[in-house]
C-alpha cells in the first residue's frame, strides 16, 4: 500500500524541487527533497542517504537513498545530529522528534583517538558519537566495519573483545 505522494516542480532557474506527503497523517507536512551537496555530513552520510527537510520540525530527516529504504537513520537539527538506532524502524517524523534526547549525537570535532585512527583512516570517514549521557563515545569507521568506544577509563573494540 503506497501512502505516499510526491509532487514534482521547477523552479525559474530550471532547479527541481521534489516534495513527500503522508497521506496516513494528513496533519503532517510536506517534507522537501535536498541536494546532497547542502549539509556538512561526513561523506558516507552524504553520498549513500537521501535528505529531506521538515519546515513542521525544522529539522533535516535522513534515510535510506531508494523508496524501499524509508527508516530514519538520522535526524538533523539546530541543536545536533542524532543518530537513530538500527532496532527502531520509523518513517514519521514527529513520532522520532519526540525521542530526539535519548539518542546519540554526532561529535564534529577531534580526539586524541581521531588523530590516532586518522593513521588508518581518513577523518572525514571516522564517525564519532556521544551517548545520550555524555559517558561514552563512540567511533566507527564504517568503511572497515569497525567501531571502537571509549569512556573516561578505557577503549574497547567493538568487534575483537
Amino acid at each position: 500500500e503506497n501512502s505516499f505522494i510526491y509532487e514534482f516542480s521547477c523552479d525559474s532557474d530550471g532547479n527541481l524541487h521534489i516534495f513527500e506527503s503522508d497521506n496516513r497523517n494528513p496533519e503532517a507536512r510536506k517534507l522537501m527533497l535536498l541536494p546532497r551537496a547542502c549539509l556538512e555530513l561526513p561523506p558516507l552520510l552524504r553520498e549513500k542517504f537521501s535528505h529531506w527537510y521538515s519546515d513542521q520540525f525544522d529539522c533535516v530527516v535522513i534515510r535510506g537513498s531508494s523508496y524501499q529504504n524509508r527508516c530514519i537513520r538520522y535526524v538533523v537539527s539546530k541543536k545536533a545530529t542524532y543518530v537513530v538506532p538500527v532496532e527502531i524502524n520509523e518513517d514519521s517524523t514527529g513520532k522520532l522528534h519526540e525521542s530526539l534526547g535519548d539518542y546519540h549525537r554526532f561529535y564534529l570535532g577531534r580526539t586524541f583517538l581521531t588523530d590516532s585512527l586518522a593513521s588508518f583512516e581518513y577523518n572525514e570517514f571516522i564517525h564519532v558519537t556521544l551517548d545520550s549521557t555524555e559517558t561514552v563515545v563512540r567511533y566507527e569507521l564504517p568503511r572497515y566495519r569497525l567501531s571502537f568506544q571509549q569512556t573516561d577509563q578505557s577503549v574497547w573494540s567493538g568487534e575483537f573483545k
